[in-house]
């Protein structure tokens, strides 16, 4: 089950598509997420197919966390959030559905597009507050 930790988790890995060590995206979580929930909630995000764990080439301690490739290919779409006026906010709207309907079309692991959906609700909320 997709939980908003989760999303946390992975907005902060997605930041990063070629990978971040634990520490350092514990660090990045620091207020957020302890480290305890964070180790755990990765695990499990490990088997639902949303991250890679890996193991640094240069240090054998180090573990460095990517995105899986569908996330980073399901979002690259949704585009900056530099917006200037309402026609630009209506475009940046509609891009989202349409990179929401393609993945429907294309993945396959139901909590990646549920991620999505999270990042969408992110985008819009920001979005109302700039066309104020």
């Amino acid at each position: 089950m997709f939980r908003p930790v989760h999303a946390s988790i992975l907005d902060a890995i997605v930041a990063h598509p070629e990978g971040i060590s634990v520490n350092k995206l514990a660090k990045e979580l620091r207020g957020k997420v302890s480290r305890s929930v964070l180790l755990r909630e990765m695990r499990k995000m490990r088997e639902m197919g949303l991250i890679t764990i890996g193991e640094d080439e240069r240090h054998k301690q180090r573990r460095i966390v990517s995105p899986r490739k569908e996330i980073v290919e399901a979002i690259k779409d949704f585009g900056e959030l530099e917006i200037k006026n309402l026609d630009e906010a209506v475009r940046l709207v509609k891009n989202m559905f349409h990179a929401y309907a393609e993945a429907r079309k294309k993945v396959k692991n139901k909590l990646i597009l549920e991620y999505m959906k999270h990042r969408m609700k992110a985008r819009f909320s920001a979005i109302l507050e700039v066309i104020k």
